[in-house]
């Protein structure tokens, strides 16, 4: 339990200290305010970091792959987070080797998928 304030007896029998724990999860939460950033700024924040390609390589590579399947979730990202229109990250500037993922194929060519096609509604 997060922030449970426990003893083991010599029995090997554990109990929760309620007003400690009480406490501690009040600490806990204090805490976490005085970390907390409001949501604007933090949205300006990652939108800079996105403009930027501010980013682990492992992550740039999920959503250059991403973006490269998707033009629809390329420009739903885009949109989102108001990106200037000749904004782009690529698997090639990466730098990271990529076996076979030039090379899509279309999985509904396999013998054993059935194709599913999902509506909103």
């Amino acid at each position: 339990m997060h922030g449970a304030v426990a003893t083991q007896d010599d029995k090997g029998t554990w109990s929760v200290d309620a007003k400690r724990t009480e406490e501690r999860r009040g600490q806990i939460r204090e805490e976490r305010i005085a970390r907390s950033v409001p949501t604007r700024e933090w949205i300006k924040a990652e939108r800079a970091r996105i403009i930027t390609k501010h980013a682990s390589r492992p992550v740039r590579h999920m959503y250059a792959t991403s973006f490269a399947l998707s033009p629809k979730f390329l420009a739903e990202f885009k949109k989102f987070w108001r990106l200037p229109h000749d904004w782009k990250l690529t698997e090639e500037e990466l730098d990271v080797p990529c076996y076979g993922s030039k090379y899509r194929m279309d999985l509904a060519k396999l013998p054993d998928v059935k194709t599913i096609v999902q509506v909103e509604e």
